[in-house]
């Protein structure tokens, strides 16, 4: 049954005859009445009592009543195909650092309400660990984060900036009096950092053992949300922080020359994905490069 058939019938209840359809169709008879040859085949029943005059069997009249219903559907569903080929719907899954959820998710729905008012987007929050994992077991279908050491074979990463990390001090800490701060003075203190699914924790742990620095550590307050870390920086203790946690607090930041403190910001998809949402997707990356 195509939609054709179903507009040829109609047209020829409502104006009399097969002829009159043609004529208002812009058809040819035997066209017209092909269609409706090809859309009784198809419901198994005839629509017509054949004669010059188009009268409806009992199936047709029934048939016609339903008819202004059945193509406002057709009508709908050809225009739910055409938002999906346009990706007018759906909901598009994000990955985001939580540490920088809340300016990547302001950008991303700005551009949505404006560019895709009909699309969902659903945002899931993790640190590297967990936005990595939940893009390979494909609960998201991309993801904002830092690179990981070793990204799975199955992931690709694009690098947008680097992130510089380093040390988070409260105004009035001691250590803040010294000319030279050395890695070896920060030990000396709480150290607040991020738990070990956490890059900057495996980064600073990875230093601290390329110095034979390890068991230096006077203790370690771990937290498994980053976004916390600032507001836990009192008396004398040092927070191991990307800058940009820090930028909008009273604490004062700072990097030792003699350590690599930088991990690369970027974009991960999966090599082999599904092409829905993926021009949707480029659009929405293309904000952040």
């Amino acid at each position: 049954m195509e939609i054709k058939e179903l507009i040829s019938f109609k047209t020829i209840v409502e104006s009399g005859t097969f002829s009159k359809a043609a004529d208002l169709l812009y058809y040819t008879q035997p066209t017209i009445t092909n269609h409706i040859k090809q859309l009784e085949k198809s419901l198994g029943f005839k629509l017509f009592i054949r004669g010059w005059d188009a009268k409806l069997t009992r199936q047709g009249e029934l048939l016609y009543s339903q008819l202004d219903n059945l193509l406002d559907h057709w009508n709908y569903f050809k225009g739910v195909a055409s938002d999906i080929e346009k990706e007018e719907i759906g909901t598009l899954r994000i990955g985001v650092l939580e540490i920088y959820a809340s300016q990547t998710a302001d950008l991303i729905m700005d551009w949505t309400q404006e560019n895709k008012p009909h699309m969902n987007i659903e945002f899931l929050l993790g640190n590297t660990e967990q936005v990595y994992n939940s893009l390979i077991q494909r609960k998201i279908d991309f993801a904002f984060s830092t690179e990981k050491e070793e990204n799975h074979p199955k992931t690709k990463f694009s690098k947008i900036r680097d992130e510089n990390f380093g040390f988070a001090l409260p105004p009035s800490h001691p250590l803040l009096s010294k000319e030279i701060i050395q890695l070896s003075d920060i030990l000396q203190y709480p150290i607040v950092i991020g738990d070990k699914t956490c890059i900057t924790n495996r980064a600073f742990m990875k230093a601290l053992d390329k110095n034979n620095l390890t068991g230096r550590l006077k203790q370690i307050f771990i937290c498994s949300n980053q976004i916390l870390i600032p507001d836990m920086v009192k008396s004398d203790r040092i927070a191991i922080l990307p800058e940009s946690l820090v930028i909008n607090t009273n604490l004062n930041f700072f990097e030792l020359e003699d350590l690599e403190m930088k991990l690369n910001y970027g974009i991960i998809v999966l090599k082999q994905r599904e092409n829905y949402l993926s021009k949707t997707m480029k659009d929405i990356i293309k904000l952040f490069i």
